[in-house]
């Protein structure tokens, strides 16, 4: 969370210095183009009329004319649309210089506008002073009517402006032509109204609007700008960003208008006039919307805009008019939204690199990292609204790489830690799957089922009174060296040494499906490894060592324990204080393993299995099945036979059937007078026929020590 609020910081501050400025311009561009609306019923009605090319190559070859062409062709266009009945005409054409074809052609045009009151001419400002800095006495007024209880200081100022000549301007409403440049060079804004001279000067394409929808009085709040009829007969209600600017919505790419060869339009007037067919019929202009401009390449009137690298001014103005018209423009997005996005989206996808999961929640963290915050721009953007998408963007990287440099940190850390908690407990390869698992071992302790080892030397407090001790030290080390490879090999975990004992266990940390199975295999192995060690250990100190191996499968509680200074990785619980009890029993029934009826249901090896009895160890009210276990392979024939005459004899033992039993275990003693098992079963007879057990006496020998 912390890593998140401050990426989100990060990239806030970054937006606010502007320095994400160009990216979010970029991001924008994308959305407006895919989310551009087409045509509506108010583009429909909108028109232009261009010099392209096609024009200008008309008027050169046929009228030999070339540009700038005289006023009188500007007029000719104008009667047209007087004719059609269009609604407004805008000529995108700065019309500040006299004709070069004589003042009477500045006239034919002004009488032209004098006889269509519904044309827009655009003027140019300027921020410096000059001789023109104020209002012409024989400019029109301006339709747009600043609200009485705001000033014209709320708008921006302008110093001064240059005019169309006062022949053609006479009858003319006029509008500034000034788009809003971003730092790209990109026109994607506009001021609706600039100030010259006290005087509301109104943005070219809001200048056509007026000059059909009638004058109207202007109101700017912080964040709107609100236009009303001055007799209320309508109203719009505009959105502002935070520089009083409106953004633009673009209909759709170049040419998402009608276009018109201008002319095709001269021609027609032209045809009219002399009672001929024209090539374009007037009444499909009738109640449109014109804008006459220059989209001929040579003509350089052609601008960077969302939409196009190449789009022309004329259409710019188009889109300026289909806005006001239709009361739509581009919406920013209100403060808290983008600033709900910017720190809510890195703050949701953060906890994907934190808990379990690994790599897949990470991957799925990304993924909606990268697409969340470009379809939500994206679905704000068909609903026209802008919602930053770059900042958002950049706070979500940035909390996404820093999360994932600081999970990476610590799994470094955690892998040191692992690898220095294991490293003397389980074989290397072990420890090397655990650092390079992707899972959470919960070291501080978790309960699991684990099988037990508890191996114990035989006598060794009388052997060590015959040895110094040095030479204790040396024959424990080569006792354990082997002992613990072999525990090692077959996945144990190493717990512990306890004087000459030794405690490990299995399916801890890492999980091992056949863990009673490897137990098993590992303590059958350390008897035979003891007895290939044994001669080596006879020359060396001249003894020989014997050990008992208790096995128990149950739940137990494993983990770190221990002070914050010193710890062990063990295990603790009853299971862990049965297996060792069962681990003492080795010595009374001179048996080398004594494994618990859990661990030998659990084994599906290689494994022949002897049953012990039902034993009541000390601390314990339920009985315990015990067994003696071998490798099928290490059994000769005449053992299988005495195994057979023991369960028998088991049975007679466990159902109170004392003297059959005592019978056989003798026999059996006498077989194998090597086997104390036999011993102890015969001499518990005798004292069971003597001093017989209760009747519901259930085979359960309860031991008191």
């Amino acid at each position: 969370m912390v890593l998140a609020l401050i990426s989100s910081a990060v990239s806030f501050g970054l937006w606010r210095l502007g320095w994400l400025e160009r990216l979010e311009s970029l991001s924008w561009d994308w959305r407006a183009r895919l989310t551009a609306a087409g045509p509506t019923p108010q583009s429909e009605q909108i028109v232009i009329v261009a010099v392209d090319q096609a024009s200008l190559d008309w008027m050169r070859q046929e009228q030999a004319l070339n540009w700038p062409w005289p006023r009188e062709a500007y007029a000719v266009i104008v009667d047209f649309c007087a004719r059609a009945g269009c609604a407004s005409l805008t000529m995108d054409l700065l019309l500040s210089e006299p004709s070069v074809y004589g003042s009477g052609d500045d006239e034919i045009l002004g009488q032209a506008a004098t006889g269509y009151n519904h044309l827009s001419l655009p003027l140019f400002l300027k921020w410096e002073n000059a001789e023109e800095s104020l209002w012409p006495a024989w400019a029109e007024p301006s339709l747009l009517h600043l609200s009485a209880d705001q000033g014209p200081e709320i708008w921006p100022q302008a110093l001064s402006g240059i005019f169309p000549v006062q022949e053609v301007a006479h009858g003319v409403q006029l509008g500034h032509a000034h788009g809003v440049v971003d730092a790209d060079g990109v026109y994607r804004r506009l001021r609706p109204v600039l100030v010259l001279a006290g005087r509301p000067i109104p943005a070219l394409g809001l200048a056509s609007f007026l000059t059909f929808m009638g004058p109207a009085e202007i109101r700017r709040d912080r964040r709107s700008l609100s236009l009303r009829a001055l007799d209320d007969s309508w109203n719009r209600l505009l959105p502002l960003d935070d520089e009083g600017r409106l953004i633009l919505h673009y209909r759709g790419p170049a040419e998402s208008y009608s276009h018109y060869s201008a002319a095709a339009v001269v021609q027609s007037e032209l045809f009219l006039r002399y009672g001929q067919p024209p090539l374009l019929s007037p009444e499909f202009f009738a109640d449109k919307h014109v804008l006459f401009g220059l989209t001929a390449p040579g003509l350089f009137d052609l601008r960077p805009t969302p939409m196009d690298g190449q789009f022309a001014g004329v259409e710019i103005h188009a889109n300026v008019l289909d806005n006001f018209l239709a009361g739509l423009f581009t919406m920013p997005a209100p403060s808290w939204l983008a600033l709900l996005c910017l720190f809510g989206f890195p703050l949701a996808l953060t906890p994907g690199f934190t808990g379990r999961g690994g790599i897949s929640r990470q991957v799925i963290s990304w993924l909606l990292g990268l697409a969340l915050p470009p379809a939500l721009a994206l679905v704000m953007a068909g609903r026209h609204v802008w919602l930053p998408l770059a900042p958002v963007s950049v706070a979500v990287i940035l909390s996404l790489l820093t999360a994932s440099f600081y999970l990476h940190a610590g799994k470094e850390r955690h892998k040191r830690y692992i690898e220095k908690a294991f490293k003397y407990y389980l074989p290397p390869e072990v420890v090397r799957r655990i650092v390079e698992s992707q899972e959470d071992f919960r070291l501080n302790g978790e309960e699991r089922e684990i099988t037990v080892f508890f191996s114990d030397i035989r006598g060794f407090s009388s052997l060590s009174e015959k040895l110094l001790p040095n030479q204790v030290v040396q024959l424990l080390n080569r006792y354990f060296t082997p002992m613990t490879k072999l525990i090692r090999q077959h996945g144990g975990t190493l717990d512990k040494f306890i004087g000459d004992a030794v405690m490990a266990f299995w399916n801890a940390p890492e999980d091992i499906p056949d863990h009673s199975d490897r137990a098993l295999e590992a303590s059958l192995s350390m008897q035979t490894a003891l007895a290939e060690l044994n001669p080596d250990l006879e020359r060396d100190f001249g003894l020989r060592l014997s050990f008992g191996v208790g096995l128990h499968r149950g739940l137990a509680r494993v983990g770190n324990m221990g002070t914050a200074e010193l710890m062990d990785y063990t295990a603790i619980g009853d299971t862990v204080n049965l297996c060792s009890r069962l681990e003492g029993l080795c010595s009374y029934y001179g048996l080398s393993l004594i494994l618990s009826g859990e661990t030998k249901d659990a084994c599906s090896g290689p494994f022949v299995f002897q049953k012990i009895g039902l034993e009541r160890v000390k601390g314990r009210i339920r009985p315990v099945e015990i067994f003696t276990a071998f490798y099928k392979a290490s059994l000769d024939p005449g053992f299988r036979d005495i195994l057979a005459e023991w369960e028998d004899a088991l049975d007679h033992y466990e159902a109170g059937r004392f003297s059959t039993a005592r019978d056989i275990f003798a026999r059996l003693a006498k077989v194998r007078p090597d086997n104390k098992l036999y011993q102890v079963y015969a001499e518990r007879c005798r004292y069971y026929i003597a001093k017989p057990p209760l009747k519901d006496w259930d085979g359960v020998f309860s031991r008191t020590s």
